[in-house]
């Protein structure tokens, strides 16, 4: 059970370092080297997975955005997420960040678009490293609850 208290810290902390990674990654993509243009929603597609009870008439779709970088080259890129009702309708103007150097992995630019990988990670791995904590017991339930023995 130790073993497994300090394979989950560790899992947490490394994933924790991952997270901040992305974090700065998005903040350079959003306020540092990426580059603005428009692009336009041109098709949606239609999410892997369905949304009960009815999946033939609740399908989630991702919206995919086609831009023209600054060279004038054309990319088309699809969206981290899907949503039901669509959020984005066929003709839409977006705006969209890019890298000079990765314009095919350009994202809309909206927070969610930028930084969901960092809020995923960190939440996920704040959970391990908790979770690792308590099976290690360096953290216990009486004293999470504010109690204490008497």
């Amino acid at each position: 059970m130790k073993r497994l208290g300090v394979v989950l810290l560790f899992c947490g902390a490394g994933l924790f370092v991952v997270s901040i990674y992305f974090w700065l990654t998005g903040t350079d993509l959003s306020h540092g080297s990426g580059i603005r243009v428009q692009g336009t929603v041109t098709r949606l597609e239609e999410s892997d997975f369905e949304l009960q009870p009815h999946p033939k008439e609740r399908v989630a779709r991702f919206p995919i955005v086609e831009f023209q970088d600054a060279g004038g080259g054309s990319h088309e890129i699809r969206t981290n997420g899907a949503s039901f009702p669509p959020e984005y309708a066929v003709g839409d103007k977006v705006n969209v960040v890019y890298r000079k150097n990765a314009p095919e992995r350009g994202r809309i630019a909206r927070f969610t678009e930028i930084y969901f990988e960092a809020i995923f990670l960190s939440v996920f791995s704040n959970l391990l490293f908790f979770f690792g904590a308590f099976v290690l017991g360096l953290i216990s339930l009486p004293a999470l609850l504010g109690r204490t023995k008497r």
